[in-house]
């Protein structure tokens, strides 16, 4: 008897420090798995707060080290297309050769978009957007699939529906505010809301051939251990219309000039004004592109720091730049979210000729200039 339960004992033991051993096995396991990784040619996310942090930092990484990332992984992002897309198109403009700009558009049709008056885009919702996924469009963040496209984000639970389309669990939009305020609205756990200014395309003062495109965006993130945190982005890039009768990209910069935003949370009533430039004016400048680029150039304090020191891409981008500013918002709710963000329509009476002003610069054929302008609306207080 007493043999029997001296068995007993020693299965009962081995079974535990065997169910124990697992579970420590099962926790080394899920520590040690990489934030993103690449599932058959899609980024694919660990935790919802590594998409976000991937997302803020792709935003500071330049072209080149981007590009050197991606290598590194084995990925080729859309934005890499695109820019790849922008250097074959525009050799082939300056040697006027239509036989290749043809057999270009038709190698790149499955990604690119032509406008009217023929000029192209991205099949994306945002360049930024861009740089997170291939040619498919996809990217994924834990269990949930995502497909970005021009007409917004589509959410799909399983591979299947995402194969088949069907039955998306929600659906990003990128909604356009009124002049003067950007407004967002609520968005759901582990998810985010675009919002943005309608784009400005401005002809260069110097030549019709050469014209600056601009537009202010606001990127509302929630996640279930930051709360909800923000950030607003400026995507713009130059273009000239050449031999071909096409526009092609050329090289752009944009500044920003001294300027007040009054930043409203959905749980107040009130604005906190934040400061934009210096009290002299001096322009906040953007590094020169090629092609397009989205700046961030306002974003809450705790997403700017997240992943900073433990991300695959903190080496290729461990700072901001000066030009983007931060808004401290740890003392707000948890459950408030950046509402509206006015450029103007709180100042003075006599202050109403104010507009927070983009200038941009571009090598060849565009001169410098007033790109983006938002004029104070009074109707509207």
């Amino acid at each position: 008897m007493k043999k029997h339960q001296l068995l007993f004992l020693l299965v009962l033991v081995f079974s535990l420090f065997s169910c124990k051993k697992s579970t420590l096995e099962q926790e080394l396991i899920a520590d040690t798995t990489p934030i993103l990784k690449v599932e058959n040619g899609i980024l694919s996310f660990k935790t919802h707060d590594d998409f976000l942090s991937t997302l803020v930092l792709l935003s500071q990484v330049s072209s080149e080290d981007r590009k050197n990332w991606e290598e590194s992984i084995g990925f080729k992002s859309l934005a890499s297309y695109l820019e790849e897309f922008d250097e074959k198109v525009y050799l082939a403009d300056s040697l006027n050769d239509m036989k290749s700009f043809l057999k270009i558009k038709d190698e790149y049709s499955s990604i690119i978009i032509w406008e009217g008056d023929s000029s192209y885009r991205l099949n994306t919702s945002s360049f930024l957007m861009a740089k997170l996924v291939g040619k498919s469009g996809v990217f994924k963040v834990e269990n949930d699939y995502y497909l970005n496209t021009k007409e917004g984000i589509l959410k799909y639970s399983n591979l299947k529906d995402l194969q088949s389309r069907a039955n998306p669990t929600l659906k990003v939009t990128e909604v356009l505010s009124e002049p003067g305020f950007l407004t967002s609205s609520m968005p759901p756990t582990n998810s985010f809301r675009i919002s943005s200014l309608a784009p400005s395309v401005t002809t260069s003062y110097t030549s019709s051939r050469g014209r600056m495109w601009t537009q202010l965006r606001q990127y509302n993130l929630h996640s279930s251990t930051l709360g909800y945190r923000s950030f607003l982005t400026v995507e713009h890039y130059a273009e000239h219309r050449g031999v071909l009768p096409i526009w092609t990209r050329q090289k752009s910069m944009i500044s920003m000039v001294q300027k007040t935003l009054f930043l409203k949370y959905s749980s107040s009533s009130t604005y906190v004004a934040v400061n934009y430039g210096n009290p002299h004016g001096t322009n906040t400048t953007f590094t020169l592109a090629s092609g397009v680029k989205e700046d961030i150039i306002l974003i809450s304090e705790r997403l700017k720091n997240l992943g900073l020191s433990n991300h695959p891409l903190s080496s290729y981008s461990n700072k901001f730049s000066s030009a983007v500013k931060t808004v401290n918002d740890d003392h707000v709710s948890s459950a408030a979210y950046w509402q509206v963000v006015d450029f103007g329509n709180f100042l003075p009476p006599l202050m109403n000729k104010q507009f927070l002003t983009l200038y941009g610069v571009s090598g060849g054929f565009l001169a410098s200039g007033k790109f983006y302008e938002i004029p104070v609306n009074r109707s509207q207080q």
